[in-house]
């Protein structure tokens, strides 16, 4: 009986998987049997040649193989070749705490779908410990939460913070078209499924700050087309049971206008080609996403720079708009 399956996509992680899976091997303990599935995304690095010899060292380390298709993919068939009771996830360049396995023991039961727990950002200069509020919730408080996730949105964005009842998440995929925001997604559609989640404060992850990653590219050509996807699948979410389309107006308009919005009219402003940063900013204003969402905005004038900034956008005043960002 194997009670948790911790999988971890690889791609190209020569320089920090050994401290990864190193720290994993550091957290088991006994009574608590684990298995590590290692998913190689076509890595053209000497990780395969790592992984293979923890492979050969440990019989609780299995590796799968495939093509370069990304880490929804990766993440995908990891899932699928899980065994365990419970399933966690772990990125490559990351590394856990030696207590994370004693924890997840001590916190999982039956009546549970879902742990959430705290984690530590590490960049170059500092350590920044994220630790959430412990409580239960049942399935009208997920419903709520879901409902008013923009302002709480920081407790959907990861899957490594988690650990999932295996037989409620093997039927949901990350979405591989989205290539940002795509745990938002399956945390999301997961917790719409779910009938009892638990917070604990513990931090047991650190999450190395990569300053190559995708996350933090200045300009992002595909951005638009990519967050056109992460609102469709969200939209579908709120049509399964226990929500209404005024959930649906009321949370989305809030989180794509405050918070994805900027992230676009930046991405649009950071294009190399510096006259189509205008019929950049047109293509995010025509977007399904804003048609939709600027029926159901609400302004919030205490931020006044910030709402003056929206409303230009949704006027399409978008050389004013340059000026004052």
């Amino acid at each position: 009986m194997i009670y948790i399956s911790t999988i971890i996509p690889v791609y190209n992680a020569a320089p920090f998987i050994e401290k990864c899976i190193n720290s994993l091997i550091d957290a088991i303990i006994d009574d608590f049997p684990i298995e590590i599935i290692l998913v190689n995304d076509g890595s053209t690095d000497n990780s395969l040649q790592i992984i293979e010899k923890y492979v050969e060292k440990h019989n609780f380390i299995k590796m799968l193989t495939q093509e370069n298709q990304g880490p929804s993919t990766a993440r995908n068939s990891g899932l699928l070749a899980a065994s365990g009771d419970w399933v966690s996830f772990v990125d490559s360049d990351d590394f856990v705490e030696k207590s994370y396995y004693h924890c997840i023991k001590e916190n999982i039961s039956n009546n549970i779908d879902v742990i959430i727990f705290g984690y530590t950002k590490i960049n170059a200069l500092n350590k920044n410990y994220f630790e959430p509020r412990p409580q239960l919730l049942d399935k009208s408080k997920i419903i709520d939460l879901i409902k008013n996730s923009s302002k709480q949105m920081s407790l959907f964005w990861f899957p490594v913070t988690k650990v999932y009842r295996r037989s409620l998440v093997k039927y949901i995929n990350f979405n591989p078209s989205i290539l940002i925001g795509e745990d938002t997604i399956f945390n999301l559609e997961v917790f719409a499924r779910a009938k009892k989640i638990k917070i604990i404060k513990n931090s047991l992850y650190n999450y190395v700050n990569n300053e190559n990653s995708l996350t933090q590219k200045k300009f992002r050509s595909n951005l638009l087309e990519n967050m056109k996807a992460h609102y469709l699948s969200r939209k579908k979410i709120y049509k399964t049971e226990g929500f209404n389309n005024d959930d649906f107006k009321k949370d989305v308009s809030s989180y794509y206008v405050n918070h994805i919005l900027f992230w676009l009219i930046h991405n649009a402003k950071n294009d190399p080609d510096k006259n189509s940063i205008v019929s950049n900013l047109k293509a995010v204003r025509n977007s399904i996403i804003y048609n939709e969402s600027f029926v159901f905005y609400e302004y919030n004038w205490r931020s006044i720079r910030k709402s003056i900034i929206i409303k230009l956008f949704e006027l399409r005043l978008y050389r004013i708009l340059l000026k004052i960002i």
